[in-house]
């Protein structure tokens, strides 16, 4: 309880930290390239998944079979290796290449790898430490952007700067909070059969994220430039509406990777689901104040987009809490199929829609997208436990009882 309790208070500090990032981001960059870094952190985002190798996805399962420091200090050595090899390479290849925005994406790509990884496993090892270090860095985002704001000129290199800058200060702090590296060489073996067993979540990764991407990378090939930036700011918005239910996922994932109980998994989702309503509702009804007040004018016309994007989170709430019960318990073929399926879906569907509605058609293919992933990995889940769909998908009565005495729990 206490976790879940101190992991809300993170997410809420996140949130807010996160929020005033990203008006001070659009008020420093303007809509044109407040679009243009969307795509430049969209792309980073997919290339991180690819050079992470899944190993970030693959720590959860081996700890789960092997939970103790041994297992830590082996994903530790060959995220070293790695992060060694990469930055290696990237520095020939900046100096190779003397191209601003290749070199700015190279910085954050290097970066970006070594934090995903550290993130992960940090929120199976050490769930309070990860927490701690994203309160503190939340407070660092908000004093470097303001500064970037009041004194440097407008440019896409300052945010990227700022950003590797910050992850770098999180995974010292990650580092230091472990006890350091250990001394030792890297076993050869258990590298081999965590690289073996990471292909196939490292795929299921991409997908992962090209189902959250693939409507701003395609925007910006098929769409207009004002159409990217309004659509950059409405998917961030619907971020934040996700913060709870990632909070409950992240101390979730720690739980199961510990106990196979199916109680430690429903009523945290039905929790969420609660939650996320509340959340929707929320940006439906004050978003045409709170957009254009937060963000300025010339990002008004995002509300409509987020208004549509919002209608997705529901179905993207079972699709994130049930997929770390999923992925815990070695579940990778039906995960990997369902996003492929989805990933497919939304791709095809945003190459129809995009020219003819722009940045409306790639937000209803998101919401497609969205719905049909949350409701395969339901109905999955519902019958490898032998549960009734309503038992798990209905928030009854009973459950909401069960939800306020929980949360009188937390908040005492």
């Amino acid at each position: 309880m206490r976790d879940y309790r101190l992991n809300l208070i993170n997410k809420a500090i996140s949130s807010v930290a996160g929020l005033v990032v990203s008006v001070i981001i659009a008020r420093y960059l303007g809509v044109v390239l407040r679009g243009e870094l969307a795509f430049i952190t969209q792309a980073v985002g997919m290339l991180a998944v690819i050079f992470g190798m899944g190993l970030n996805q693959a720590f959860p399962y081996f700890f789960r079979t092997e939970p103790n420091r041994r297992t830590l200090d082996t994903f530790l050595r060959l995220f070293a290796v790695q992060f060694v090899f990469y930055a290696v390479a990237a520095g020939l290849l900046a100096f190779l290449v003397p191209d601003r925005t290749v070199r700015c994406l190279l910085l954050l790509l290097v970066v970006t790898v070594l934090y995903q990884q550290m993130e992960s496993a940090m929120a199976v090892y050490h769930i309070r430490l990860k927490i701690w270090t994203n309160i503190g860095i939340s407070v660092l985002r908000i004093l470097a952007h303001a500064g970037m704001l009041l004194w440097l000129p407008s440019s896409l290199v300052w945010p990227v700067v700022i950003s590797s800058g910050t992850w770098l200060a999180a995974i010292l702090a990650y580092i230091i909070g472990v006890g350091g590296l250990s001394r030792g060489r890297l076993d050869a073996d258990r590298a081999k059969r965590i690289v073996s067993y990471s292909w196939l979540p490292m795929f299921t990764s991409l997908l992962i994220i090209m189902n959250y991407n693939i409507d701003t990378l395609m925007l910006k090939w098929l769409g207009s430039p004002e159409d990217l930036g309004n659509y950059a700011v409405a998917a961030g918005i619907v971020v934040y509406l996700w913060v709870i239910p990632d909070a409950i996922k992240e101390v979730l994932m720690s739980r199961v990777a510990r106990s196979s109980d199916v109680r430690a998994a429903v009523l945290p989702l039905k929790a969420a689901v609660v939650l996320g309503v509340l959340s929707v509702v929320f940006i439906i009804a004050f978003g045409p104040l709170l957009i254009p007040l937060l963000y300025g004018e010339d990002f008004a016309a995002a509300y409509g987009l987020c208004a549509v994007l919002s209608i997705g989170v529901i179905s993207m709430i079972y699709y994130k809490v049930l997929g770390v019960v999923m992925l815990s318990e070695g579940r990778r073929v039906f995960y990997f199929a369902t996003l492929a399926v989805a990933v497919l879906l939304n791709s095809v569907a945003n190459l129809v829609v995009i020219p003819a509605y722009g940045a409306y058609g790639a937000a209803g293919a998101s919401v497609a997208s969205y719905t049909v992933t949350g409701g395969a990995f339901l109905v999955y889940f519902c019958r490898v436990k032998e549960l009734r769909l309503r038992d798990v998908a209905v928030v009854g009565r009973g459950d909401l009882r069960v939800l306020r005495n929980v949360g009188r729990r937390v908040a005492a």
